[in-house]
Formats: C-alpha cells, structure tokens, sequence
C-alpha cells in the first residue's frame, strides 16, 4: 500500500520536473563515469608503478 503511493507520488512528481530530474540523472551518470575513469587511471598508474 505505502509502495503503491511512494510510487503514486514518484510518478508524479516525475511528470512535474522531469527536465530537473533528466539533468540531475545525467550529472549523475556524468560524475559517476568521471569517478569510474579516475579509479581506472589510479588503476593503471598503481600497475605502471608494480611494473
């Protein structure tokens, strides 16, 4: 019941700021492979260092 009305309200809102909730997303998405190619790098840095 509680899920059916968090859900309600999701959808709703979603339909409300959905530009703001898209830039948000995709700031997210940005972050997160930015962070993803960091930890690579510090990877390969790690790895040239072993080498």
């Amino acid at each position: 019941m509680l899920l059916a009305i968090a859900l309600g309200e999701t959808v709703y809102w979603a339909h409300r700021c959905r530009r703001l909730i898209l830039l948000s997303s995709l700031t997210a998405m940005i972050v997160t492979l930015g962070l993803f190619a960091a930890r690579h790098v510090h990877l390969a840095q790690h790895f040239t260092t072993l080498l």
